[in-house]
């Protein structure tokens, strides 16, 4: 079962930084907030919590593309390191090794926690949230709306009582790491060596036995998840009308009007795919129209080499994994999983803009809340990235230590 601590938090002085410059989820904001934050904390800039805590952390924000505004409301708390053979926090993607190496370097040489895991529980009758919710009323410990116009509000809740309430409640749930699954590699990764290190071990309650977590409901009606979609570079050969020639073996292809410049297009042609067949866009360089791409209803995923239970082996990404980039582009795992060959972004019209150095850009649709719990359900995995969650969690909104010689509990 997951157990959850409270922790020191160090948190920003809003009245001696400029906090829409700190807090902005740019790509590499959370290492260069860990490798300040003693600068920080030396200067009065960022301070630590006196008494241990758990931190409600609330994000405002507009739908994007729609213009409703939605909250999106968690804790975040200690959690206790698990591995995936304990099925107590479960992870539906993949990792990257290199990348998990590189976040275990950040936490090795700072032992600061600038940005956390995302973890999905399932709550269905609203316990965790009636407790959580009697704090909201309250005067917040920080409240600031950052440059893309997120509100991020924090509230420090130290009462005891309520607490453990949450400890309990929390504990007879399985956890889902839905976003930050790199991050949670690489704490399990320093506490393994500092396990290793420490003289008789590390106490059982040592703070490196656990990771800073966002926990969040799977239920939570802010909980926006996004596609993450490809952009194909470096494919030595790649000719982007033999692809779509050797694609019509597995896939009914359709033009897409306007498809490779204007993302909407793109985006609706994936909202309206007959039978609930696993599809996506591709758009090519120079070209004003893009492709859909449907599984035909007679292909079957898994008898072509795709991993996963037949579920998972017919969601998009795992299609476009399996199938396209290993099956007909014959690119090697670590080509398409490790980023050789493959980029990332959650914007279609960043995709969409990056084709002029990229050769094919695959539009996804996003996977839902529930899917990312039944892949875990099913003891599956995904391919890495296959989502992001909106918005990103403000780095440095709540920072932890890692210290051997501390005990959380």
């Amino acid at each position: 079962m997951p157990d959850i601590a409270p922790f020191r938090g160090i948190l920003f002085d809003k009245a001696k930084i400029d906090l829409t410059r700190v807090l902005s989820p740019v790509p590499g904001a959370a290492e260069a907030t860990a490798r300040a934050a003693a600068e920080w904390m030396a200067s009065g800039v960022m301070v630590r919590d006196v008494y241990k805590a758990i931190y409600r952390y609330s994000q405002h924000f507009a739908v994007p593309g729609g213009g409703r505004t939605l909250v999106r409301r968690g804790v975040i708390a200690a959690m206790r390191i698990a591995t995936a053979a304990e099925a107590r926090i479960l992870s539906p993607e993949r990792t990257v090794p290199a990348i998990v190496d590189e976040r275990a370097a950040v936490l090795d040489t700072t032992r600061m926690q600038a940005s956390h895991p995302f973890a999905l529980y399932a709550d269905p009758s609203g316990e965790l949230e009636r407790l959580l919710h009697t704090v909201d009323s309250k005067p917040a410990t920080l409240d600031v709306t950052l440059a893309d116009g997120v509100r991020h509000v924090v509230h420090r809740i130290s009462d005891n009582e309520l607490i453990g309430k949450v400890r309990r409640a929390i504990a007879p749930r399985k956890m889902v790491i839905a976003d930050g699954h790199h991050r949670y590699a690489a704490a399990l990764a320093v506490r393994d060596r500092l396990e290793a290190a420490t003289k008789g071990g590390l106490s059982q309650y040592a703070s490196p036995q656990y990771v800073a977590t966002f926990l969040c409901s799977g239920a939570d009606g802010g909980l926006v998840v996004r596609a993450s979609h490809r952009l194909l570079t470096g494919v030595d050969g790649f000719d982007a009308r033999r692809f779509l020639e050797r694609a019509r073996e597995y896939f009914i292809i359709e033009p897409v009007v306007g498809g490779a410049r204007d993302s909407a297009s793109a985006t609706a042609a994936l909202a309206d795919v007959p039978g609930h067949q696993p599809a996506m866009v591709v758009a090519f360089p120079g070209d004003t129209d893009a492709w859909r791409l449907t599984l035909d209803a007679h292909v079957n995923p898994q008898s072509l080499g795709v991993a996963g239970t037949p579920m998972v082996a017919k969601l998009p990404v795992s299609v476009l994994h399996g199938l396209i980039f290993d099956r007909i582009l014959g690119l090697a795992p670590d080509a398409h999983e490790g980023g050789l060959n493959v980029r990332h972004t959650s914007d279609a019209d960043q995709a969409l803009a990056a084709l002029p150095r990229s050769q094919a850009a695959f539009i996804l649709p996003p996977p839902s809340a529930d899917t990312l719990l039944n892949v875990t359900a099913l003891g599956d995995t995904l391919p890495p990235r296959a989502s992001w969650l909106h918005p990103p969690l403000a780095p440095g909104i709540v920072t932890s230590t890692i210290d051997p010689d501390e005990d959380l509990l």
